[in-house]
């Protein structure tokens, strides 16, 4: 199974895209904007992912910035 995330910058444009997934039978849905932050925040996290453990003060002095 493969999947794609579109992302339009006008109303008609996602509707026309809604309306032809459907007439081609694919299953889709429309994300709200908390998750495609999560989907975004994950992506970022996989990318400076560096598997060495930090000082928790180090971490939440960066978190406070």
């Amino acid at each position: 199974m493969a999947t794609i995330l579109l992302e339009g910058k006008s109303e008609s444009t996602i509707k026309l895209l809604i309306d032809l997934a459907k007439k081609l039978g694919l299953k889709m849905r429309v994300l709200d904007v908390s998750e495609l932050e999560d989907i975004k925040l994950g992506q970022l996290m996989n990318e400076v992912r560096t598997n060495e453990l930090e000082d928790e003060a180090v971490v939440l002095k960066k978190l406070a910035e």
